[in-house]
């Protein structure tokens, strides 16, 4: 059985379907210290793998504490739009033994992406080109919607 698990309800951009009410503005869900009881709670009752959400995780500065924990219990991933992402912080996801990144991507076309994901996509494309180089596994989150689904 997996566990999605969202981290914070702050995120950087305002995707036009998002049902969360996110900015930058400081919404982690709860301080560290819960979240690490959780996950060991988790890992007693056979929680199989660990995702991690939001808004979006990399701004929690404590974001590397949670993953470290948990991937010492169980297969972690965690799902981002991918706009933070650099080669230092995938380096230190492939260090630390994450099990994969999912990446917000609706579209192979940036202007179609673009048009629900504030703008993201050469950011999140790059974040992925450098989880791929890096060997970690890469999901492609991807909202379907009437016009997506027409281009698809």
């Amino acid at each position: 059985m997996n566990c999605v698990m969202m981290a914070t309800e702050s995120c950087n951009i305002s995707c036009k379907y998002c049902y969360m009410d996110a900015n930058e503005k400081n919404h982690d869900i709860e301080p560290i210290d819960p979240i690490l009881d959780i996950i060991e709670h988790l890992e007693c009752i056979k929680i199989d793998k660990l995702i991690i959400g939001g808004g979006e995780p990399f701004l929690r500065e404590d974001i590397f504490k949670i993953l470290k924990k948990s991937v010492e219990r169980m297969p972690t991933s965690i799902l981002t739009n991918g706009t933070l992402i650099n080669q230092k912080l995938v380096e230190k996801l492939r260090q630390i033994g994450i099990q994969g990144v999912g990446i917000s991507l609706d579209s192979p076309y940036p202007e179609v992406h673009n048009q629900y994901r504030d703008g993201s996509f050469d950011l999140a494309n790059e974040a992925l080109k450098l989880c791929v180089k890096e060997g970690i596994d890469v999901d492609m989150g991807v909202c379907l919607t009437k016009k997506i689904l027409k281009i698809l």
